[in-house]
């Protein structure tokens, strides 16, 4: 199973680049994936703290998993855990390949 450092409502993405102990990484399973335009996800990417439709649509039904948000032209991506709209814990995905 893949692990990330997931940072609690983090502003913007730098927010996610944090030196931290690799005992402070925990499991993920990605349940949903968005994908965004590169506009949309570079508006996302620079204020997580605003609420997103996109997040809370289904959100209920995630269980233990988070959604992977990224474009059509990266490999990157932001992990979320969300509260209805809004971003909770986050990381950086390094790959869409979750």
């Amino acid at each position: 199973m893949k692990k990330a450092y997931f940072v609690h409502r983090p502003r913007r993405l730098s927010d996610l680049f944090q030196p931290h102990p690799m005992e402070g990484e925990r499991a993920y399973r990605v349940t949903r994936i968005v994908i965004l335009s590169p506009l949309a996800y570079d508006n996302f990417s620079e204020d997580l703290l605003i609420d997103r439709e996109f997040l809370g649509r289904g959100s209920e039904e995630l269980g233990q998993g988070c959604i992977l948000v990224t474009t059509r032209y990266q490999r990157d991506g932001i992990l979320v855990y969300p509260i209805g709209a809004r971003v909770k814990w986050a990381a950086y995905a390094p790959g869409k390949s979750q």
